[in-house]
């Protein structure tokens, strides 16, 4: 998903959003959320809405958000759109689908001279840990087909703390992650099994 990044916006504008999409029942990452998408959404107004907000000649610093939904065990205080699997192959086949997404933005944006100023990626979940580190290798290399990835203010990954050695973590700061995420809203037990 492309967002723009830190939009300044009045107060009384702030309000006024508030108000039309309410602050509650979704993520961050579904503002607005699909219940206040047009009912005739479509390809063609998808791409209208790229052309758009890419075709100025101002600058947008914009922010990527990339959801790998899959995730080995449930954590508690989790309140993602996830699926629990041991089954690996579902994160490959998955992946396959995402790289076949970025390519089609990539082919779209060069078709109509579009380069997105991507200052920040944020890979979230689920848990992008799932992902073995050739898959993940491969994913950075997508990304780099429509980002400066060695040039991003912020490049961030939600971990799964459970599943992250200190190994894990230094393949992560060799592939330009600079922000790790733990998503942990509670760290009080009684309060997640609650």
């Amino acid at each position: 998903m492309l967002q723009g990044k830190k939009a300044s916006i009045s107060e009384g504008q702030e309000l006024k959003i508030t108000k039309k999409y309410g602050t509650t029942g979704f993520m961050y990452t579904e503002y607005p959320h699909k219940r206040f998408w047009p009912q005739d959404s479509s390809q063609t107004l998808f791409q209208k809405a790229l052309c758009e907000r890419f075709s100025t000649s101002e600058d947008i610093p914009t922010m990527l958000y990339i959801h790998i939904p899959y995730c080995q065990q449930l954590c508690w205080f989790c309140t993602c759109h996830i699926s629990i699997t041991q089954d690996y192959a579902k994160v490959q086949a998955y992946l396959k689908h995402l790289y076949r997404e970025i390519d089609c933005l990539r082919q779209f944006f060069e078709h109509h001279e579009l380069r997105p100023h991507i200052q920040e990626i944020h890979l979230g979940g689920g848990s992008p840990t799932f992902v073995e580190e050739p898959e993940f290798e491969e994913l950075i290399e997508k990304l780099r087909s429509i980002a400066d990835v060695d040039h991003l203010d912020e490049f961030a990954i939600e971990i799964d703390p459970r599943r992250v050695d200190e190994k894990r973590m230094e393949f992560y700061a060799e592939k330009g992650i600079n922000r790790i995420s733990f998503g942990i809203q509670d760290f009080d037990i009684r309060v997640q099994e609650a």
